[in-house]
């Protein structure tokens, strides 16, 4: 499952706002931690988000969580995400 995630922050900023796209992917089986029928989701975060602060918006349990990638490489919860990154969630027993 490919999620596109757009933040748009305009409160502040004198250009018209901050955007920050990440694509995720989620393999193995937490995609039910997802509304049903869903690959596309708009959220409102905050410019700077710890990879953490993401997990629960999409209230995925860290311990349903086997590991994480940022940008193909593996990473902890407090990771920061920055716009453009690739973030990669697997569950347990998910053979990559």
């Amino acid at each position: 499952m490919v999620i596109n995630l757009t933040n748009r922050h305009t409160k502040g900023s004198k250009k018209g706002g901050i955007t920050l796209q990440i694509k995720l992917k989620i393999y193995g089986d937490i995609n039910h931690h997802l509304p049903k029928g869903t690959n596309l989701a708009d959220m409102s975060m905050q410019p700077v988000t710890i990879l953490r602060e993401l997990i629960s918006s999409l209230r995925i349990p860290q311990y349903a969580i086997w590991r994480v990638k940022v940008n193909g490489v593996e990473v902890s919860f407090d990771h920061h995400l920055k716009d453009g990154d690739t973030v990669e969630i697997f569950a347990p027993g998910d053979p990559n």
